[in-house]
């Protein structure tokens, strides 16, 4: 493997560093990820800011990219995962969903608490 490879976490730590704002639409930045022993060559693809509300949160302004998945036990070929990010310095993850063999699989925050620095990117709080 080279130097800078991944596990599947430290992949999603890393793409929440990514200076968003210096791509375009579409752009595809590759990254190697580690799993099961062997190394995949993905990418993340920059889809844009977008709006995103969460029911009993709020609507917040979202950096939106996709993540190639790798095909195998749980993912198909093309199955990638779509994240919506916060468009702020926490960037931390509002929601996330991927279609999985057996079904899909849907993430989303609940609550927002400790975080490191002010949440910008809740454009409507619910009250």
């Amino acid at each position: 493997i080279n130097s800078c490879t991944f596990d599947i976490v430290s992949a999603f730590l890393y793409a929440r560093n990514i200076d968003f704002s210096k791509c375009y639409i579409g752009e595809k930045i590759p990254v190697n990820i580690l799993l099961d022993n062997e190394s995949f060559a993905v990418y993340f693809q920059y889809l844009g800011v977008d709006n995103y509300k969460m029911k009993h949160v709020g609507t917040f302004s979202c950096i939106k990219f996709r993540v190639m998945t790798v095909a195998g036990d749980m993912f198909k070929e093309g199955d990638d995962i779509i994240i919506w990010v916060t468009n702020d310095k926490n960037k931390f993850i509002v929601y996330a969903e991927s279609p999985i063999k057996v079904g899909s699989i849907k993430a989303r925050i609940k609550k927002i608490r400790n975080n490191r620095h002010p949440v910008t990117s809740l454009e409507r709080a619910v009250k």
